[in-house]
């Protein structure tokens, strides 16, 4: 898919969060919600700030010369951007930070999930995606093509995606395009996609339906497990921060690859050094039915 100027924005939905029927019903509708200035831009600037340490540290970033500054990539990040093992290294640091945990759980994250997915206790996914995505170029990253998430997480598809945008995202800087209703058509078939950490899906079908615009710190993108989206590439020069939350009903069927801890990252040691003890295995209090995670799934090409 080719996104052109011409590609309309998503509609906004902020004027129904006091609405929970229309709330839902948009949702329903379109696959996902657009709720502008939802979180104070302060904090997510906080956690940028933390973010933009450690790739400096790592030598991925230039030193920021005042908040807000902008946030260049370095020569030694240009190299290493396609080789798994360093880019790995890096991706751990970033997971590491405790506010990239603490974010998800947002007094009003919590609120909004909760309206959405109805009674009972709410799950927040215990993996937090913290994305630093280099500019396109010859060494840059690429793109993540057009793919829906339930194939890679599975249990339940009644699981929602949060984008948060942790430093201004303008169209330039590669935040994400949505095909608006495309959850209702179910799974689609997938294909591989070389280069890329997710399996990419048929498009077919979804010409006129996508949507795409920039985002500031404290809007929140959210959408179904089943919508189909993408990263649009990111030209501005700059390095792209944003997270990714998940959250669902904890009465619902989760995958236990949601919940396991990294193979290289023991939650013990995550845990090391951290301020907030209930951040701690807290889905272990919850009466969650675990399912397991099929790693064939992507060969029947459905998820």
């Amino acid at each position: 898919m080719g996104l052109t100027p011409g590609v309309p924005a998503p509609e906004e939905s902020s004027r129904l969060l006091g609405d929970p029927v229309g709330l839902r019903a948009a949702l329903d509708r379109s696959g996902y919600l657009l709720l502008r200035g939802l979180l104070p831009a302060g904090e997510l600037g906080e956690l940028a700030g933390e973010l933009a340490g450690v790739l400096v540290g790592a030598g991925w970033a230039e030193p920021v010369g005042h908040p807000g500054g902008p946030l260049l990539p370095t020569e030694r990040a240009r190299r290493e951007a396609g080789d798994p093992v360093a880019a790995r290294v890096v991706g751990r640091a970033l997971y590491c930070v405790e506010a990239a945990h603490r974010l998800p759980h947002h007094p009003r994250l919590l609120e909004l999930f909760g309206t959405l997915l109805g009674p009972g206790p709410l799950l927040v996914h215990p993996h937090p995606a913290c994305r630093a995505v280099l500019p396109e170029g010859p060494e840059g990253s690429r793109a993540t093509p057009a793919h829906q998430d339930h194939l890679g997480m599975q249990g339940t598809r009644e699981t929602f995606t949060a984008f948060l945008a942790l430093r201004p995202c303008p169209l330039e800087a590669g935040p994400l395009a949505l095909a608006a209703g495309s959850q209702l058509g179910g799974s689609r078939p997938y294909r591989s996609s070389p280069g890329s950490r997710v399996f990419g899906c048929d498009e077919s079908g979804l010409e006129g339906t996508w949507v795409a615009g920039g985002l500031e710190p404290g809007d929140v993108l959210l959408f179904h497990s089943l919508t189909v989206h993408r990263a649009l590439p990111n030209r501005s020069g700059e390095i792209r921060l944003s997270l990714d939350a998940r959250y669902q009903g904890a009465g619902d069927p989760v995958s236990e690859i949601s919940i396991r801890e990294r193979a290289d990252l023991p939650w013990e040691t995550l845990y090391a050094g951290w301020s907030r003890t209930d951040l701690r295995r807290y889905w272990e209090e919850l009466p969650l039915e675990v399912v397991p995670f099929d790693p064939t799934a992507h060969l029947g090409g459905r998820g």
